[in-house]
């Protein structure tokens, strides 16, 4: 962040319009990580601007479908795909098929947020078909991640752990972390929806270890959401309901952790007194979430072996 702080400063002081914009696309993706997503789309938007003064497509493209990604979690969804389209739209023009592909994905990634899982599923594919033809591993990693929570979405849980074992599969060949705690707690979401509760544990665990190491505010909240779906699977619903209302109300979680809370209330409201509920939902709320994964790391409150997991 400092050199590119620094870079930025240097190239706006000499007049390099082209290397500030650069610059400003690197901070929004900088901010993005630590989830402060109105820095970030300052940032991002101003480049935008600067790339269509220069007229510099190939680096425009990429602002706008930074842009898309920073409105879809914020939950601006019909924004999101304005942005995405023009950005297809101009990868397209310039024959940029990685590109294509990339914001074809994003694009698919809005239509699941918003559940239309046919046209996502469409989407994720053809692109997921362009990565594999290029052995693109990373963005194989994610489409296949993309394509799980779409087919859990539409309720085919076994196709959703075939594809989120292979994005796990393909992010520790790269050892992107991120990628794996990603694909880690989707597939722990798809294990308690067939009742795998052990290999939803064991999945998850493995999750925790990982976020506790990398550190990154994205991944909590994912992890405190697979322990609510553990929590569920285990019959603590209680602690279901007070981990919920953390991820809920954390400023962290983006739309799309948003719709999984949405899934987990869905299954607590069928099984819980509301009055219950709500009272460990506003428990949850108050907890510190640093303090929760170090706990959930620590204390195992899910630990199994095969003899006791049925």
């Amino acid at each position: 962040k400092d050199y590119f702080e620094q870079s930025y400063a240097i190239s706006r002081r000499v007049g390099d319009r082209h290397r500030s914009g650069v610059m400003l696309h690197n901070l929004a993706q900088i901010a993005a990580d630590q989830a402060d997503l109105n820095d970030a789309t300052d940032k991002v938007t101003e480049s935008v601007r600067i790339f269509r003064e220069l007229g510099n497509r190939q680096n425009l493209s990429m602002a706008l479908n930074t842009v898309g990604s920073l409105l879809l979690r914020k939950g601006d969804f019909s924004r999101a795909q304005e942005y995405f389209r023009e950005s297809l739209a101009m990868r397209r023009a310039i024959n940029d098929r990685n590109g294509v592909a990339t914001s074809t994905l994003n694009l698919g990634i809005s239509y699941y947020l918003i559940n239309d899982y046919a046209t996502a599923k469409t989407l994720l594919l053809e692109s997921l078909a362009f990565f594999r033809s290029t052995n693109n591993r990373r963005w194989i990693g994610q489409a296949l991640r993309d394509l799980g929570q779409v087919e859990i979405g539409m309720g085919d849980a076994q196709a959703a752990i075939a594809c989120l074992t292979e994005a796990v599969e393909v992010f520790d060949s790269l050892k992107d972390q991120r990628g794996t705690i990603f694909a880690l707690t989707s597939l722990v979401t798809a294990y308690c929806g067939t009742e795998q509760v052990l290999e939803a544990y064991i999945a998850f665990r493995r999750g925790v270890e990982l976020a506790c190491e990398v550190n990154i505010p994205l991944t909590k909240v994912k992890i405190v959401i697979s322990a609510a779906d553990m929590a569920i699977a285990t019959g603590h619903l209680e602690l279901a309901a007070r981990w919920t209302g953390l991820a809920l109300n954390h400023p962290t979680s983006i739309r799309e952790d948003f719709v999984q809370i949405e899934r987990l209330l869905r299954l607590l409201g069928e099984r819980l007194d509301v009055e219950v509920l709500t009272t460990q939902q506003d428990t949850g709320a108050a907890l510190d979430l640093d303090a929760v994964l170090l706990s959930l790391r620590d204390d195992q409150p899910f630990a199994m072996s095969e003899d006791n997991s049925q």
